[in-house]
Parts: structure tokens; sequence; C-alpha cells
């Protein structure tokens, strides 16, 4: 029905239909931070009792790009689009080897407020 009467097109995998969102989710995230966004949306299926345990898993071994031609067409599109050369989009998305510790937070404080509120057994 919606094919004939709206002209919709599948187009694979989640979010296909924008190249920019389809590299994002499926190769920066993993890439860069090793986070494949199909495991939240995986999870909120099963805990809704929409898809198996197992169906999630057979899903999650699926690649996300269906080839090597594939992931290079994208990444030949999106550096154009931001106006970098190949190399410089590769080096962006290499994992970052900055530890997370040296960026400043709320630790000490929260750590503080768990000491009080064990001290006053609340």
């Amino acid at each position: 029905v919606l094919i004939d009467q709206v002209g919709w097109k599948d187009y694979g995998v989640k979010h296909g239909e924008s190249k920019f969102t389809k590299f994002f989710q499926n190769y920066y995230l993993p890439k860069k931070f090793g986070y494949d966004k199909r495991r939240a949306h995986l999870s909120s299926l099963i805990l809704a009792g929409e898809l198996s345990r197992s169906e999630a898993l057979l899903e999650i071994k699926r690649p996300l790009y269906q080839s090597e031609h594939e992931i290079n067409l994208d990444i030949e599109y999106i550096a154009k689009k931001l106006d970098m050369d190949l190399e410089e989009l590769n080096l962006l998305c290499l994992p970052s080897a900055t530890d997370t510790s040296s960026y400043p937070t709320e630790e000490k404080l929260v750590n503080v407020g768990r000491r009080i509120k064990r001290a006053l057994k609340l």
C-alpha cells in the first residue's frame, strides 16, 4: 500500500534514506566510540515484546554495511559534503586517544552526596 500510494522505498537499513544519518550511525559512532545504536533500538523492541533476544542477537551480528564498496561510497559522499579530503575524514573517525577521566565532571560532588546519604542512612 505504501509503495503504491505514496511511493515509499525500502532503504534496507534504519535511516538509510539519509546518507549522513546512515554514515553517522553505521560508521562514525561504531568506529570512533564503539557505539552501535542498534543495541538500544533492539533492546527496546525486546522489552516491548516485539522481538526475542535470540532474534536481536542475530540482527546485531549482521554487518552495518553490506560491502566495503558501500562504505567507501558513503565516506566519499560525506567527505565531499563536508568539504574535507578523505584522509581528514578518516582521521576524524579514528577513536580518540583522550582518556575520558581528563574531562571535568561533578563526580566528587556526587561522591560527597553519596557519603552523606549513607551516613544519614537515607
